[in-house]
């Protein structure tokens, strides 16, 4: 992409990290992390690109604790957590979901925030074997007819049960410790 394009250049000790137009860098050292991000902004100025953000004082842009792609990181005690805006997200899908009028769509959208808040809270989808059920047959109804995403998808109650507590699982957001190879960086730029 063009934003990882603008990253291409050595920055020791910093790691960099781009997803579409969504920036991170982390290390341990603050000063090479600001000298890192002052390139980077640099090199969009010349380029002619447009930052999101206010990058005038790089140095109060350093944080230890960040969010990126629909996660909180705390860098000093090493864990993560499911950012306020995608629990919200879930919540509002949840509501469609309970209102009788949810489509296959929203449907596959409730369990795609399932499936990405699942594993960062360590939730057992072992016990969620009937949603998951559900979800492979509404898969492949869809693949056999995609025509369908956007028609009124109705869930059976005891289904709906099981989706529903897993639902309530997810929301309870908190700290999750995580273990990484090899050095783990202390501080981060978003």
């Amino acid at each position: 992409t063009a934003t990882a394009m603008r990253m291409d250049f050595p920055h020791h000790g910093v790691e960099a990290d781009a997803h579409v137009d969504n920036v991170r860098f982390m290390a341990n050292d603050k000063e090479d992390l600001i000298k890192a991000v002052r390139t980077f902004v640099e090199r969009c100025a010349v380029a002619g690109a447009q930052l999101n953000e206010s990058c005038e004082d790089i140095p109060n842009m350093v944080h230890q604790v960040g969010e990126y792609l629909g996660l909180e990181f705390d860098y000093e005690n090493k864990c993560v957590r499911v950012a306020k805006k995608s629990i919200d997200k879930l919540k509002g899908t949840t509501a469609v979901m309970e209102s009788e009028r949810a489509t296959y769509r929203q449907f596959l959208g409730h369990m795609g925030l399932l499936f990405f808040i699942s594993p960062v809270l360590k939730l057992n989808l072992a016990d969620k074997y009937y949603a998951l059920k559900e979800y492979s047959a509404v898969s492949r109804l869809l693949q056999a007819d995609p025509e369908l995403l956007d028609s009124r998808y109705t869930i059976a109650p005891s289904r709906w049960a099981i989706l529903k507590t897993w639902t309530e699982q997810a929301s309870h957001n908190g700290w999750t410790r995580v273990t990484m190879s090899g050095e783990a960086p202390g501080y981060i730029v978003v």
